[in-house]
C-alpha cells in the first residue's frame, strides 16, 4: 500500500506541489528495506506500478462537481 501511495505521489505530485526530493528519498530508503530477508520485493514493485497507473488514470479523468446542500 505504501509503495502504491508513492506511485500516486509521483504521478500527480506536480499538480499538488509535492517536493520530489523528499518523496524520492523516502522511496529509496523503502526500496533498500524491501530487499531484507523475508520481504517480498515483488509485491512492493507491483504496488508501486499499480499506484503509478492509478495516479495517471485519475489525473486525466474528468470528475463531476459535488455540491454540498
Amino acid at each position: 500500500m505504501i509503495f502504491g501511495l508513492f506511485g500516486v505521489m509521483l504521478a500527480v505530485g506536480k499538480r499538488m506541489g509535492v517536493d520530489y526530493r523528499q518523496v524520492l528519498g523516502l522511496l529509496v530508503l523503502n526500496i533498500v528495506f524491501s530487499f531484507a530477508p523475508g520481504v517480498d520485493w515483488h509485491a512492493h514493485a507491483g504496488g508501486f506500478i499499480g499506484g503509478l497507473v492509478a495516479g495517471y488514470i485519475l489525473q486525466f479523468t474528468k470528475r463531476k462537481p459535488t455540491y454540498n446542500l
